[in-house]
């Protein structure tokens, strides 16, 4: 259940970020694709360091790293592939 919600707000984050940082190269659903898998990984990063609980609680600390987690993973790779020439 608390993958079902890093999932959830990787995915709005993700299509918070396709409206914000337009990237014409990127298809309608590889940013929002790609704000649920750091979505999962902010979560259980967030989770890991919240003492004396488990990894994977929805407490404010996963919620946040899910957050931060997709933001950063959605910025990173818009950035890498906003620059690429293709040939």
């Amino acid at each position: 259940m608390e993958m079902i919600a890093f999932i959830l707000v990787g995915l709005a984050t993700g299509l918070v970020c396709r409206f914000i940082i337009p990237n014409p190269r990127m298809g309608g659903l590889r940013v929002p694709l790609i704000g649920m898998v750091g979505g999962c990984f902010g979560g259980l990063v967030g989770g890991s360091l919240q003492p004396g609980s488990a990894k994977m609680a929805i407490a404010a600390p996963s919620l946040i790293g899910a957050f931060l987690g997709a933001l950063l993973t959605v910025t990173v790779v818009t950035l890498l592939t906003r620059n690429r020439a293709h040939v």
